[in-house]
């Protein structure tokens, strides 16, 4: 719908505007004057539009590429004009096809153009100083480099004379080198450092001086922008001095050089402090001392039962005596000493503690406690006989009598005997044997072989009695079974026992019949299975006509191929089938040169990928480029290639300056890296204020200047008598107060550069000449500005042709949001307004803030303004190309 309408109204455009010839009294002069009469000839200059039916024109239309470029209305016999030169990509114009001058009918003209080369000058961070067309085998044209802080320009990396294909041809720079020298404190070279620009300078170690320390150098030497001298500089040494005991940090003291360290008071219980480990005098380096100390030393005496000395001892504080040896007199033995001596602080006796002995009898059978007795020392046994089954008492182990000590007797015992004879099937006796009363008799290996023998028939475990023991079976058959490799039954037979069978073995294919897998002399149930032997082939393999491996493989198994590892070729397989081996065999290994891939990236993004084979060389991309960067070569190396490679590209990030710009002079200058931000600097600007700054200070990309935007200050002046304020104005910095009258006043009001308060300057009485006096008040010549007021409901608008902002709003109390900024396009009017919530009008005036100018308003009614057709189309044909944009 949109679209149907101002169709619409582009339709009435064309009714209502005709088109319309600039003509002018040169077109009466040149076509009427000759043909016609003078005074047509003036009439035609009073309004040449009267005669342009005599007028001859016709249109000439430039062309390129049937794009319409120009299009011209030309007297007839004059020459139409050359528009400006047209371009074409790729082509270089070559004129036009035909005459443009003296015309005399309708003509197009169409650009003749010539197939040129494309020749692309790039700087070195890939920004594209100018694109030439030039004819194939010309020269192109390079084009002047932008200055580059710290290099200076060395030429371009291709030629672009006699130009046969479109080419790109990039700046090439050399980076500025400065010299660092680095001097001692006597000002003596140590080192001197050639330096490329904003690289960083690698300092030497600087000289040692007794006594000194080395604190810093003099200035940086990061981001080298300029040639520079580096001084050492050196503080005197302090040195720390650790004092410890015992491994504990007591006090840590610093101590200049030369010095001596104050050592901290040390006391130690038990000990006897001897100094330290290490001076502490006349200190010249960092020490870790330890405070020495030396043990106190006491006496130590051992005694008897009779006080007689056994043992005196010197032991030192805090260690333990050791305890002498002591025999107690006899039926007594020591129970402890009267006194500790461990950790020993004083002097010291100490006497024995005694009890009396007792004696423990214990009487046993190998584990078993069958009696015990305590008795006093020297005393006898009192003894008993004990009782075991199946046994008879024989004596103790040993005698029991003047005890001295604990005894442990042992019961021996004589244990009675019986007979054990174990029986065959037809009651033969096969073994006999003697075994003690509750021990077990050994069975003999059972040999019936006409017999299923299936144990005995009675338990021959713990022997109490003479015994007879007999086999429990039955007489027995024995089965043979004879079945292939397959598992299928080929003969059978039941036998007695090693009576012989046989059974003809099946032939199978690949196999050599080896025999039975049991012996054909039956002894007992048995399945035989024929036993075979593979049949056995060998397998040649070759790679490269070179026997590689020789292998043994049975019939109708699988061939193993061996490894192979050639640097420069892949094994794709193999000539033969490797599987179901019925023949001796010649295998013969297929081969394929390894290929790799090698991929050229920039920031993991490929701009190259090429498949090379085994040894050659990789070709790099010819052209590297990223913004803001300049490219510095490969991380990786891409020649002789034997593996697949990705190789990343390396680049240096290019800085760019940004002057901070202030009344055209430079206040900060910043080196900021691609797509760094800049830091505004702080300017004080006399009677201005720094509104902002003109000009993009982040992600940066190129060389930037920044131009502050300044507002000039503003300041109040107040001109007041001794009733009170008469005037108060705003002024600009460095421009004149308007003082209300001639005065006198306090101070100056010109070139304001503050606030002022400036009071009436009263004059002495005495100072009074009597003179006439003009009773008239003063005529002020304020200028006039127009207003239109209309009521809108319970408001009253107010409106100007004026943009309100400039101006403050004298007499009208009214809240700031009641006063409406807008604007209204009315006939190329900007109409802004004031509405007040109010039903009488108010009369007020507007200040200018910029110039402090004072205006009444002329009020008039808001009525409807005269409107002309063309103002009217003006909007219309506003609005429509506005809905359409």
């Amino acid at each position: 719908m949109k679209h149907i309408v101002i169709g619409f109204f582009l339709f009435l455009v064309m009714l209502i505007q005709p088109r319309v010839q600039a003509y002018d009294y040169t077109d009466c002069k040149i076509f009427v004057a000759p043909v016609m009469s003078q005074s047509q000839y003036l009439e035609c200059l009073k309004d040449p539009y009267e005669f342009a039916e005599y007028f001859i024109y016709f249109d000439v239309e430039f062309r390129s590429d049937n794009k319409v470029i120009s299009t011209q209305s030309v007297r007839q016999g004059e020459n139409a004009s050359a528009p400006r030169q047209p371009t074409k990509v790729g082509h270089t114009f070559n004129g036009w096809d035909r005459s443009f001058s003296d015309i005399q009918k309708d003509v197009t003209i169409n650009a003749k153009w010539i197939k040129s080369q494309q020749v692309t000058f790039i700087d070195y961070n890939g920004t594209v100083l100018k694109i030439d067309y030039v004819k194939q085998g010309e020269d192109a044209l390079p084009p002047v480099v932008n200055p580059r802080s710290g290099y200076q320009f060395a030429g371009w990396n291709g030629s672009y004379e006699d130009v046969t294909q479109d080419i790109t041809v990039m700046a090439q720079y050399e980076p500025l080198v400065y010299t660092v020298t680095y001097l001692d404190t006597e000002e003596n070279v140590i080192y001197v450092d050639e330096v490329e620009h904003n690289r960083d300078s690698t300092p030497p170690t600087p000289p040692t001086i007794e006594g000194k320390t080395f604190v810093q150098w003099s200035q940086g030497v990061t981001k080298i922008t300029e040639d520079i001298s580096v001084f050492a500089e050196y503080s005197t040494a302090i040195y720390q001095v650790r004092f410890y005991d015992n491994g504990n940090l007591i006090k840590t003291t610093n101590v200049e050089h030369g010095n001596n360290a104050v050592a901290p008071v040390m006391t130690k219980e038990g000990h006897d402090f001897q100094g330290w480990s290490s001076p502490i005098t006349t200190v010249t380096n960092s020490v870790d001392v330890q405070a020495v100390w030396k043990a106190k030393i006491f006496d130590v005496y051992f005694y008897d039962e009779e006080d007689v000395l056994l043992s005196h001892q010197q032991i030192s504080y805090n260690e333990s005596a050791s305890a002498p040896l002591f025999d107690p007199p006899a039926g007594q033995q020591l129970q402890s000493w009267d006194t500790s001596f461990n950790q020993v602080s004083q002097e010291l006796h100490i006497y024995p503690l005694l009890e009396t002995l007792e004696v423990h009898v214990y009487y046993m059978d190998g584990e078993d406690l069958l009696h015990q007795e305590t008795l006093e020392y020297g005393n006898d046994c009192i003894g008993f006989t004990p009782m075991k089954v199946g046994h008879d008492f024989e004596s103790w182990n040993e005698t029991c009598t003047n005890l001295t000590n604990d005894v442990t007797l042992q019961a021996i015992f004589i244990p009675h005997q019986f007979i054990v004879r174990f029986m065959d099937f037809t009651g033969q006796v096969i073994k006999e044997e003697t075994v003690k009363y509750d021990q077990a008799a050994t069975a003999p290996e059972p040999e019936f072989p006409n017999y299923r023998f299936e144990g005995w028939n009675t338990s021959f475990d713990r022997i109490t009695h003479d015994t007879v023991i007999r086999p429990l079976g039955e007489l027995r058959t024995y089965r043979a079974v004879f079945k292939n490799y397959e598992g299928t039954t080929l003969c059978e037979f039941n036998v007695k026992y090693a009576e012989e069978v046989n059974c003809d073995p099946p032939e199978r294919l690949g196999y050599t019949f080896k025999g039975w897998s049991d012996s054909l002399t039956i002894t007992n149930d048995v399945t035989l299975i024929p036993s075979y032997e593979p049949l056995v082939y060998q397998v040649d393999f070759y790679v490269d006509g070179v026997l590689l491996k020789s292998q043994q493989v049975q019939y109708n198994y699988s061939a193993t191929p061996p490894s192979v590892n050639l640097e420069a070729f892949n094994l794709s397989g193999w000539s033969k089938s490797l599987s179901n081996i019925t023949s001796d065999m010649k295998i013969d290994a297929i081969l394929e040169k390894k290929t790799y891939v090698v991929v050229f990236k920039v920031d993991q993004n490929t701009i190259k990928e090429q498949i090379v084979p085994h040894g050659l060389d990789a070709v790099p991309p010819s052209l590297v480029v990223k913004p803001g960067h300049t490219f510095t070569g490969w991380k990786d190396d891409y020649t002789n290639v034997t593996t697949h490679r990705a190789i990343e590209a390396q680049f240096d990030v290019n800085e760019y300056e940004v002057r901070f710009i202030v009344e055209g002079n430079v206040v900060d200058q910043q080196q900021v890296p691609y797509q760094g931000d800049a830091v505004t600097p702080m300017v004080d600007i006399e009677g201005h204020d720094v509104i902002g700054w003109r000009g993009e200070i982040i992600k940066i990309t190129q060389d930037t200047d920044i131009h502050a935007i300044l507002r000039v200050k503003r300041y109040t002046v107040t001109f007041a008598d001794e009733d009170g304020i008469i005037k108060e104005e705003q002024v600009l910095f460095g421009e004149d107060a308007t003082p209300p009258d001639e005065g006198p006043w306090d101070q100056d009001y010109s070139n304001i550069q503050e606030d002022k308060y400036i009071q009436r300057r009263m004059i002495p009485l005495e100072e009074i000449v009597e003179e006439e006096v003009d009773n008239t008040m003063p005529v002020l010549n304020i200028p006039t500005m127009p207003g239109y007021i209309s009521n809108k409901g319970d408001r009253i608008r107010y409106e100007f042709e004026v943009d309100l902002q400039e101006y403050d709003i004298i007499g009208l109390n009214v809240d700031s949001s009641l006063i409406q900024f807008e604007s209204t396009s009315f006939f190329n009017k900007e109409i802004r307004w004031i509405e007040v919530q109010s039903l009488d009008p108010v009369d007020f005036q507007l200040q200018n803030i910029n110039t402090g100018e004072l205006f009444t308003i002329e009020w008039q009614e808001s009525v409807d303004r005269p409107i002309v057709l063309s103002q009217i189309w003006q909007q219309i044909v506003q609005f429509f190309t506005t809905m359409f944009t």
